[in-house]
């Protein structure tokens, strides 16, 4: 509780120095890796960011684990993290994360001709609103102490 009142505190204050600022609840859509998943640090980030188009739910849940899963999976200067339902918040209402420790191998990765497969027609067949963004561990927070993912 204690550690709740300090974030409610500072959250005016993130607010008057950050743009664009959003929060969102986030549920697993199921486990990509098998091991648990921790705050990294010292990696890069590509995610992505979309809305499935309506009906199409269970086609979309099996081009995502029989097709674009084991494609993308088979490159070995990435990690599949996970995907996440935004279950409340943020912009989108699936994310899809992948990790880096390399930045140029984000840009392997926009140029691999099977990502760009299965992108398009992640893009064309299944999902709408698609959005996605490189991020950077900024390194300069400590690990929250409060909880644990």
């Amino acid at each position: 509780m204690h550690h709740q009142r300090q974030i409610q505190r500072a959250y005016p204050h993130l607010k008057s120095i950050v743009y664009n600022y959003r929060t969102a609840v986030l549920e697993p859509t199921g486990r990509v890796k098998r091991e648990e998943y921790t705050i990294q640090k010292g990696v890069w980030k590509f995610n992505q960011y979309y809305d499935l188009r309506p009906g199409l739910k269970k086609e979309y849940a099996d081009f995502i684990i029989n097709e674009h899963i084991p494609t993308l999976s088979k490159l070995e200067y990435m990690a599949i993290t996970g995907g996440w339902n935004v279950v409340l918040g943020g912009v989108s209402e699936i994310i899809a994360e992948f990790t880096f420790k390399d930045p140029n191998d984000i840009g392997r990765l926009l140029n691999n001709e099977d990502f760009r497969r299965m992108t398009l027609k992640l893009k064309n067949a299944y999902v709408m609103n698609y959005q996605s963004r490189i991020l950077r561990c900024t390194e300069r927070f400590d690990e929250p102490r409060w909880f644990r993912l």
